[in-house]
């Protein structure tokens, strides 16, 4: 048999595994033994279960597409913080300093104020990028 058909819960409820062997109990209700006052009634209860167990499988279903779909906003979500992480150095440092480089630094007529404020930048970018790709403990 196929392995995910026998795969189970451990008894402590915390993990996930899969049993050498599983039986499954059919249970099989003989309704032409019972007495035709019996029988309809017991007919709504098997109906009921049915459609009980069926509603599960569905609900079932549902929470399992919620939790991909959970999942796919989470890595979405963790791409935005990382390309948040490489622009807010950059933007920190612009905000600061002023977009025009040469009127707002007047003291430097050459390009190294630039070359410092894109190193600056891009080092405060990849520490701020350690800091969200850390491992989660």
């Amino acid at each position: 048999r196929h392995v995910s058909l026998r795969a189970t819960l451990s008894p402590s409820g915390t993990r996930m595994v899969v049993a050498e062997r599983l039986d499954v109990e059919l249970p099989y209700t003989d309704l032409s033994t019972l007495p035709a006052s019996e029988r309809g009634s017991r007919q709504a209860e098997l109906l009921y279960e049915d459609a009980k167990n069926s509603m599960d499988v569905a609900m079932v279903r549902r929470a399992d597409e919620q939790a991909a779909a959970s999942n796919q906003m989470m890595v979405s979500a963790h791409r935005l913080n990382i390309l948040a992480a490489l622009f807010f150095p950059f933007a920190t440092l612009n905000a600061i300093f002023g977009t025009t480089l040469t009127d707002n630094w007047a003291w430097s007529k050459s390009s190294e104020p630039f070359v410092i404020f894109l190193a600056t930048g891009i080092f405060a970018g990849i520490v701020l990028l350690t800091y969200v790709r850390r491992p989660k403990d």
